[in-house]
């Protein structure tokens, strides 16, 4: 007796589906930042709060704001984000690295729609034991740029506390041009090997249970 090509393809499909969720998990589990989205506290639509309470962040000159808020980008503010207002405004967070190794930063920015220069800003990682260096970056979020993906391998060195910092350095002209940032992750950028052996574990497990399934089929 022969069997459809489908009753075949479809379990294995399954399978590969559960592993691509399972190698995800890193990335879902492994969340440094706490409120990366700025979804809390949440703002009211087109308003915006300065250095809110309860944010998890520490804000100087600079806040969070409803997609439709007056720092909105041009484009890609799907939801609530942070904004830092004009030269030396800056926001702040003190994470946790329970093991030292490599780490990828990820994170969006873009420009307040009505500024009228490029917003020049750093990112920085330091211990907070000895505020020693461990990731520096220096970038431009450019005139009239909507939300933009940027991703950054960063080592620290030793497990412990750290500030990760967004500053802005310079505005162009107008005093008032604000950098605009979103969907802010540190996670870890080698799976632990406790991830591997839970794919392959469930793999192993749904593959016992389709050829059980396939014997009961051919038994009918």
């Amino acid at each position: 007796m022969h069997y459809p090509l489908k009753s075949r393809v479809v379990p294995f499909s399954g399978l590969y589906l559960l592993a691509a969720i399972l190698l995800s998990a890193p990335a879902l589990i492994g969340q440094i930042v706490v409120n990366g989205g700025f979804e809390t506290p949440v703002q009211i639509s087109g308003g915006f709060t300065a250095a809110p309470a309860g944010a998890t962040w520490t804000f100087v000159q600079g806040g969070i704001s409803a997609s439709n808020g007056p720092w909105a980008p041009i484009a890609g503010a799907a939801s609530q984000f942070s904004y830092l207002q004009r030269s030396n405004a800056s926001m702040l967070q003190t994470i946790t690295f329970a093991d030292a190794g490599d780490y990828t930063l990820t994170y969006l920015d873009g420009t307040r729609h009505a500024n009228n220069g490029d917003v020049n800003y750093v990112v920085t990682l330091r211990s907070n034991v000895d505020n020693a260096l461990a990731f520096s970056v220096n970038k431009t979020a450019l005139l009239g740029q909507a939300f933009t993906a940027n991703t950054f391998l960063m080592t620290v060195p030793t497990a412990g506390n750290y500030t990760l910092r967004f500053f802005v350095q310079s505005t162009g002209f107008d005093s008032d041009n604000s950098g605009v940032f979103d969907n802010i992750s540190v996670v870890s950028a080698v799976p632990e090997p406790s991830t591997y052996a839970a794919v392959f574990g469930a793999l192993s497990l749904g593959f016992v249970i389709w050829t059980k399934r396939k014997k009961g089929t051919k038994r009918k």
